[in-house]
């Protein structure tokens, strides 16, 4: 498990302290003595969901894939390149680690619902946070929203995620074929992200 992860995690149940077991199996509070599994070292908070079809590793980078992918990378690298070099990142959505090595270099926490190898935490934020208040100095959500049918919930959380001054870093399609099926389920105007904005308290820089 990745070292940072006892920092800025709790129990989402009553937000007490959690240790490892152990046989480190699993994490549980030291309040509430509710426990979560570990699964090759990867903290489970949610079951992955029942519908889903876990993703092939296939390789990105910023040269690969179609132009919309490649603009996918110049604008994460834009936009971490201006954060300061000690910036706790939040990648929601990392699925197989796709702009891992955009992160290379960071500190980051990989989040997913699914837990593939490359990710760090398993986790739905629409329904479970694990998370301490104001932990994080960005957040990515990075070609993730379409796939999240509870957007308002979950961008209400992230924005409680992040410190004082922090990134929540986001793009999503807007004219594209259905993918991941059937976890595809809305594209946005960007007045629609402007008012998911300002129902979340997150002022909308660009």
């Amino acid at each position: 498990m990745k070292p940072i992860l006892l920092e800025i995690i709790c129990c989402p149940s009553c937000t007490g302290l959690l240790s490892s077991t152990g046989e480190s199996t699993a994490l549980v509070c030291q309040n509430c003595q509710a426990a979560f599994p570990l699964v090759n070292g990867i903290p489970l908070f949610n079951q992955p969901p029942p519908e889903m079809i876990p993703s092939e590793k296939i390789a990105r980078g910023p040269e690969l894939g179609t132009p919309w992918r490649q603009a996918n990378w110049r604008f994460l690298k834009e936009q971490v390149e201006q954060l300061d070099r000690q910036a706790l990142i939040l990648d929601v959505g990392a699925g197989r680690g796709d702009f891992a090595a955009a992160l290379e270099g960071r500190v980051s926490v990989a989040l997913e619902v699914y837990p593939y190898p490359e990710v760090d935490i398993v986790c739905d934020l629409t329904q479970t946070n694990p998370f301490q208040p104001a932990s994080f100095d960005a957040i990515l959500l990075l070609n993730v929203l379409e796939h999240v049918y509870d957007t308002h919930a979950l961008i209400q959380n992230l924005s409680k995620l992040l410190k004082t001054g922090g990134k929540l870093i986001m793009a999503i399609p807007f004219m594209v074929k259905l993918h991941q099926t059937p976890v595809d389920f809305v594209r946005y105007t960007h007045f629609a992200l402007q008012r998911l904005g300002d129902k979340s308290s997150l002022q909308v820089v660009h």
